[in-house]
């Protein structure tokens, strides 16, 4: 595969100094690859996605110092990967709803007693109260059955990001909820 990334360069100065960009970096890039992909095949993919984009612009890049020339590789692998996983997983791009007959249908199980079902209802209110941010990762990750990783991605929000919403997000409907059975 290197030798088809050469081929797109022009010098032989340009040839070496990637083959030697591409030998330092394949490493890191591929452990980023992973990271978002959580796939080898897809994590290679997106890796040689990454390095074709690379050599593309070579002639820009090279001159890039250490710090900025390894803050540049991760986000085009990171922006390759994440492309490439919404092309393998298409639902992942769906916008999110907060419809309350949806949500009323997918949580009011026939069998509980009205005075569930009422609080069932009380609390998909509140989650259209507490903000679009944190009503998208609970619907998301409760009803919809999304990982967090996954969460992340349609929401263009890094993992840690998703995760600190829904924490924050749980910990506001249990508020509501002991203020509801009161």
């Amino acid at each position: 595969m290197l030798l088809f990334y050469l081929s797109m360069l022009d010098s032989e100065e340009s040839r070496d100094e990637f083959e030697e960009l591409y030998h330092n970096y394949k490493g890191m890039m591929y452990k980023i690859a992973r990271y978002y992909t959580d796939n080898h095949h897809l994590a290679e993919e997106a890796m040689q996605s990454a390095f074709v984009a690379i050599a593309k612009c070579f002639d820009k890049i090279k001159s890039l110092k250490e710090p900025a020339l390894e803050v540049y590789l991760c986000k085009v692998t990171k922006s390759h990967a994440i492309s490439l996983l919404r092309k393998e997983h298409p639902f992942i791009t769906k916008n999110v709803s907060l419809d309350p007959n949806i949500l009323a249908s997918d949580f009011i199980d026939p069998a509980i007693s009205l005075s569930d079902k009422e609080l069932v209802l009380k609390i998909i209110d509140y989650l259209k109260e507490i903000g679009t941010q944190y009503s998208e990762i609970l619907t998301l990750h409760y009803i919809h059955g999304l990982t967090m990783r996954e969460c992340s991605i349609v929401l263009g929000i890094p993992l840690s990001t998703a995760k600190t919403r829904l924490y924050r997000a749980q910990a506001m409907v249990k508020e509501k909820f002991k203020e509801l059975k009161k």
